[in-house]
């Protein structure tokens, strides 16, 4: 990642932004945060650090987006942009950006296994590096002329996890010595089933077929209640996909001296003269 990029901030510039703080790489991100909330006594560690990370996610609102950052070797962080930080670099934040993130908030998450979300308000807390040349588009389609969503490491291929799974089970049913596999059933026990194209499918005895309706449904009543959000300050539970699950209620406006004295006038003509405010 460090080389295949295109750059917006130079190398230099990037040290310099980062010089006061302790970088800590994504994959130590949760390991500290939770230390942060953790019950345990002893030294919290300091707020001076900052990391950098490839944006993976993106959902771009109005006034704010919610991105994920990876490392690109198996390591995330979900991070809320909002303020300055958002609208002066909105133009630059998208798929592949490469951002760098100093002194963030914490947003502690509503379900105890989920990880710690950061929080960028300001604009000296972000700043965006470049882009990776590395992250790429899914070259797989889920429908025709609809090409997969998901974004992938085109160091390691051109299919996401999901579509590379298909592709190598595709390969071991069009070759009966490749149906073994590494699925944990020998040869002996897959049986033969001609599909609708012509072309032989090999399953195995031993894998239970499930309803793939019912699984639909189980999946998405589990991603409703699993749904990873946070209290997001002046917005409410934002979800990481950008929904708003609980809006801030709107502060009560504080009466002025004037109005209170207004007030308690009424109330005391209420109670000498019910007739003078019956709305009262």
């Amino acid at each position: 990642m460090a080389n295949n990029r295109r750059r917006i901030v130079s190398a230099s510039k990037c040290k310099t932004g980062l010089q006061n703080v302790e970088f800590v790489p994504i994959q130590n991100v949760e390991t500290r945060t939770k230390r942060y909330f953790s019950i345990h006594v002893g030294v919290k560690p300091s707020k001076d650090w900052g990391t950098i990370g490839v944006v993976d996610r993106c959902v771009s609102l109005s006034d704010f987006c919610v991105t994920r950052i990876t490392d690109m070797r198996g390591s995330f962080s979900n991070v809320y942009i909002t303020g300055k930080a958002f609208s002066q670099n909105q133009n630059h934040i998208g798929m592949g950006s490469i951002i760098a993130i100093k002194r963030p908030f914490l947003l502690r998450p509503t379900e105890t296994h989920h990880s710690i979300g950061l929080h960028v308000d300001h604009l000296q807390q972000m700043w965006v590096i470049g882009q990776s040349m590395d992250l790429a588009q899914c070259s797989s389609y889920v429908r025709k002329d609809v090409r997969c969503a998901e974004w992938t490491d085109i160091r390691s291929g051109d299919y996401c996890d999901k579509h590379l799974e298909r592709v190598c089970n595709y390969s071991k049913n069009g070759r009966m010595e490749l149906a073994g596999g590494d699925s944990g059933f020998d040869i002996r026990w897959a049986t033969q089933k001609r599909q609708s194209d012509g072309s032989i499918l090999y399953e195995s005895k031993r894998e239970k077929r499930v309803d793939p309706i019912a699984k639909l449904f189980a999946n998405t009543a589990r991603a409703g209640r699993d749904k990873e959000a946070y209290y997001l300050k002046g917005k409410g539970l934002v979800a990481v996909d950008g929904s708003l699950i609980q809006k801030t209620a709107p502060s009560k406006k504080e009466a002025t001296a004037a109005e209170k004295q207004e007030l308690a006038y009424l109330s005391l003509l209420n109670f000498l003269n019910p007739a003078v405010c019956p709305n009262m």
